[in-house]
């Protein structure tokens, strides 16, 4: 679990991921979303007009909330969409297609919170 500060409470986390016919990429996402060391209080999958299905199911499946958007416009678009539903104190952004390590989530959360100065954080790929 994340570390965090007496005089912080945690950081309730909002992660919102776009997604365009995420084939079987979608439920790897999710379930590594669900293995993270950081509880997260909401996951937003954000459906940019798929014809495949799977982005319904894989929410369904993994407890995430599911936005349809009405025709498809792109990630960032999508990603803006999620962002205003979301409820969270932190908004963490992930693509469809990534897998993220157990305490990516809380790694995030500890550097937002160890410097009121930092806004954003961002992470990289690795093998």
């Amino acid at each position: 679990m994340a570390t965090v500060k007496e005089d912080q409470l945690p950081a309730r986390v909002s992660v919102v991921i776009p997604v365009y016919n995420g084939g079987t990429d979608i439920e790897r996402c999710l379930a590594a979303i669900g293995a993270s060391s950081y509880p997260v209080s909401e996951c937003i999958l954000v459906d940019d007009a798929s014809t495949d299905g799977m982005a319904e199911q894989a929410a369904r499946r993994h407890g995430a909330r599911i936005l349809r958007m009405d025709q498809q416009c792109g990630p960032a678009i999508a990603r803006n969409h999620g962002v205003k539903q979301a409820d969270g104190d932190i908004i963490f952004f992930t693509d469809a297609d990534v897998l993220l390590h157990p305490d990516a989530i809380g790694q995030a959360v500890d550097a937002l919170q160890s410097d009121p100065g930092i806004s954003a954080v961002i992470g990289s790929y690795d093998d």
